[in-house]
């Protein structure tokens, strides 16, 4: 029995080291101001003890981009005695001190590991025989004599105030995974793994450390951050200086760079003498003759800007929309030229591959070899590292290249050969791509074989970009980090990908610029990053086509061994007194204890998925002819199976107009206004006939929900129900609003049923949802409270709990909601959760409105404005 668990809980730390995630604290420095910078202690209310020699190893690294870089990496305090390593920036060398003097001991570590590596930093302090060691990276820089005046610890990084050993002097560096050991047996273990909080708990003894004003490393991994936004005159433009490692972001009147190099004064502004920028043209910078280039391949053109100048070298004339609209381009340094494949407009998609002769200034059309490329446009672009092969993955268009012949999303990846300009196609993604369309640049890393790409649905104006990371010699991918939101409008809008080795970031750019020929030409720039490499999200609602499964695999068959390791064991025990009935798929038992809770939503996950439901009731019900608008949008069909793949985009919108408009007004929606929400940018004969076909395309998925159809009734489209019901919760809701005339307990219980899955459609937007939504939310959050404001809360603090989690699906900054819980876990002596839900809270606020909360914890919990006791 012991060594069979042994044996388990080994496999899963090395399944988890496995898919471990980028962790750790990075510490605020010079940049910021001395009240502001990090400082992390461990175990602040006492001293840590120990029995014999003491062993502390902890990974460091430097960010890159800074000016300053002196100052204290670490301090032990010793009774009066302090051990300290300092980075002294003029020499470039890190020093130990002790006491008062320079201890003889000092090391460098050599830039590309200083700030592209995690350094593992080793101090071995034996008391027994006075006598200090240091080891970097298994090496060792000598010893030293100490005085120790006992085996009792106080370890402190960067910035702190204790007594008078206070600094602020600290260099922009990274620490995680601190150990200490006692006797060569590790004692303590801090991962610094945490995501939010001032504090990190040791997982070998629960002790806590303290952390002011930490910046957690994983977050960075995991989510884009907004880092600028711009509303600019005319047409805007981007590209990026691989070399100096710039982003440029050019306007009709101004060019912006944003350097990766340096924190300080990253943003820098010139103005530029008025040119004309036309929609549809792309830029790209050219390290070979140093420019910023901009092409508009109908007029066979191209202008430059040289960084720092005053003004472009020529512009463009006013011109017809482009027929070449998001084509893909790479600059070849082998023949000086400029690649142009592909691109879209005037209802024909091309295929074309052109090229530019930086140097010559001439243009030609290739004549390309190999398997055939069919038009498209929306695909994705990266050179390999030799610079000899473009990858190009995904897309929309036709075989013919004409709009009305059949066009659809690509899944394929094809490679160019420069030097024999041949096409080969290597493989077709998963199905799900078949949704999808991709930003304008791919990131390669040939040393992996891999790449990375931002792809979005096409087909909705309220998009999202969603990062990709996928093998170049297999059609294997998986979803990574949080979404970006994108509104797309075809020629309007444009995104792309760069990454910086640098700063090890990736860097998303989204551009909404002006409709063709409008008075108002204005464009929108938003830029975001992403800390590399980038990780998942647990709990991402991101699908997973296969090669993302294996963690997933390997936990679910860890899983049933055990579950039937101890179910073989029982059975020897005792026979079973009643017959074991199967878990099947089809049936969702939604069960819970009294002592359990709802998980928290939080600002990575705001809508987590939630599988079992924290009440006083069982509920079983077979997931068959059943949809579900609560949490994520789910369809299942008669059989019982999960259908809603075969929703894209486009039809899953139209499916949830037409279900929507018929339950909550009874009458449903007509075809006009179908066409005014879906089909405004087309004429009355073009949405009629797109209408049509995704009207066909939807009634064949919705027969397979059961029996139920998509009928016209009085000029109205209606979701229409026969014989066996079909169980939709939207339905539900809308029923048990119609019968709440005084609210209880039982009701209550039903709203945290009917959205123990979620918010209403949680992951899903659409302008003219957001009414439809607020109606959900405000009856929901009013119910509740309303409830709340008539009971004594501690008679079933449980219950409370129960209710203010499902408030803050709704709102999860509603501060009802967290005072109501924070004192029913108080009230339970649950303490310490109490004040993660504040910590969280506190974050979550100060990153929406970017300023303090204004309550402190304990006027939360001794707040009288609610509680009736």
């Amino acid at each position: 029995m012991k060594r069979f668990v042994l044996t388990i809980c080994f496999v899963v730390l090395l399944v988890y080291n496995l898919f471990a995630q980028s962790y750790g604290l990075r510490f605020y420095s010079h940049e910021s101001l001395p009240e502001k910078r990090t400082a992390l202690e461990l175990a602040p209310l006492d001293s840590l003890k120990f029995a014999g020699d003491v062993k502390l190893v902890f990974d460091m690294n430097f960010v890159q981009g800074h000016e300053i870089y002196f100052g204290y990496v670490l301090r032990i305090i010793n009774g009066r005695q302090n051990i300290d390593i300092i980075y002294d920036q003029p020499t470039a060398m890190f020093r130990v001190i002790t006491g008062q003097k320079f201890s003889g001991i000092s090391f460098s570590i050599d830039s590309a590991h200083l700030f592209n590596r995690w350094n593992t930093i080793t101090v071995l302090m034996e008391p027994s025989k006075q006598k200090l060691q240091l080891f970097v990276n298994n090496k060792n820089f000598g010893s030293a004599n100490v005085s120790f005046n006992d085996n009792s610890f106080k370890f402190l990084w960067g910035a702190n105030d204790y007594n008078i050993y206070q600094t602020r002097d600290i260099p922009p560096m990274r620490v995680k995974d601190i150990k200490l050991f006692d006797k060569d047996e590790l004692k303590y273990y801090w991962p610094l793994d945490e995501v939010a909080g001032n504090a990190s708990i040791d997982v070998k003894n629960k002790r806590q450390a303290s952390i002011k004003n930490p910046d957690w490393i994983k977050p960075a991994h995991q989510n884009w951050s907004l880092i600028n936004s711009f509303l600019l005159n005319g047409n805007a433009i981007t590209a990026f200086d691989q070399q100096s490692q710039l982003l440029y972001i050019a306007a009709s009147d101004s060019v912006l760079t944003y350097s990766l190099k340096t924190a300080q004064n990253a943003w820098q502004c010139y103005p530029v003498k008025t040119v004309n920028l036309l929609p549809g043209s792309q830029a790209i910078y050219d390290t070979i003759t140093k420019r910023l280039l901009d092409v508009f391949i109908d007029e066979k053109k191209v202008i430059v800007y040289k960084p720092g100048h005053e003004n472009w070298i020529d512009s463009f004339y006013d011109s017809l929309p482009t027929e070449y609209g998001h084509a893909n381009k790479f600059i070849n340094k082998a023949d000086t030229s400029l690649y142009i494949i592909g691109g879209y407009g005037q209802l024909k998609y091309k295929n074309l591959v052109q090229r530019y002769s930086i140097t010559k200034k001439s243009w030609e059309i290739l004549k390309t070899k190999g398997d055939f490329f069919p038009p498209r446009y929306l695909s994705a672009l990266g050179l390999n590292a030799n610079g000899d092969t473009a990858f190009i993955i995904g897309g929309y268009g036709s075989p013919s290249g004409e709009q009305m012949l059949q066009p659809g999303n690509y899944s394929d990846m094809y490679a160019f050969d420069i030097k024999s300009q041949s096409f080969k196609k290597l493989f077709s993604l998963d199905t799900i791509f078949s949704k999808y369309t991709f930003a304008n640049s791919l990131i390669i890393d040939s040393k992996n074989q891999q790449y990375y790409g931002l792809v979005f649905p096409n087909d909705s104006f309220n998009s999202n970009l969603q990062l990709i990371q996928g093998s170049l010699i297999k059609p294997t991918v998986k979803f990574l980090a949080s979404k970006i939101p994108y509104s797309f409008y075809d020629a309007q809008s444009f995104a792309d990908l760069y990454y910086s080795p640098a700063a090890d970031k990736l860097l998303a750019v989204t551009i909404f610029g002006p409709k063709f020929e409008s008075k108002d030409k204005y464009s929108s720039v938003k830029i975001y990053s992403l800390d590399f490499p980038p990780d998942t999200i647990t709990g991402s609602e991101s699908p997973t086509p296969e090669g993302n499964t294996y963690p997933v695999i390997i936990f679910s068959v860890l899983a049933l061994t055990i579950v039937t390791f101890f179910i073989a064991q029982r059975k020897k025990k005792t026979k079973a007194v009643n017959p074991v009935v199967p878990a099947t798929p089809e049936t969702i038992r939604t069960t819970r204890t009294i002592n359990e809770t709802l998980p928290e939503p939080s600002l990575e996950d705001p809508h987590p998925q939630i599988h079992h439901i924290e009440s006083h009731y069982i509920e079983e019900r077979k997931m068959q002819s059943a949809v579900l608008l609560f949490g994520q949008f789910q369809v299942f069909d008669k059989e019982s199976n999960d259908i809603t793949e075969l929703f894209t985009p486009l039809i899953k919108e139209l499916f949830l107009l037409i279900v929507i408009y018929t339950f909550r007004n009874g009458r449903g929606i007509t075809s006009e206004e179908l066409n005014e929400i879906l089909w405004s940018n087309k004429s009355v004969k073009d949405a009629k006939n797109n209408r049509s076909v995704n009207m066909t395309k939807l009634k064949n998925i919705v027969e397979r929900v059961g029996n139920c159809t998509l009928a016209k009734k009085s000029n109205f489209w209606q979701f229409q129900v026969s014989d066996d019901p079909v169980y939709i919760d939207y339905v539900e809701f809308k029923q048990l609003l119609k019968e709440i005339t005084e609210i209880d307990k039982e009701h209550i219980r039903q709203i945290l049923k009917i959205a123990s899955k979620g918010s209403f459609l949680s992951q899903t937007e659409y302008g003219w949802l957001d009414d439809v939504k607020a109606e959900v939310s405000n009856f929901i959050i009013d119910t509740c409270h309303n409830y709340l404001a008539r009971v004594n809360v501690f008679d079933d603090a449980e219950f409370v709990i129960e209710i203010a989690n499902c408030i803050f699906y709704f709102d999860r900054l509603n501060e009802d909601a967290l005072e109501y819980k924070c004192k029913s876990l108080i009230y339970l002596k649950r303490h310490a959760l109490a004040n993660k839900t504040y910590t969280k809270f506190v974050k979550e606020y100060k990153d929406m409105y970017g300023e303090d909360f204004d309550k402190s914890f304990s006027e939360i919990i001794k707040s009288n404005s609610h509680t009736h006791i």
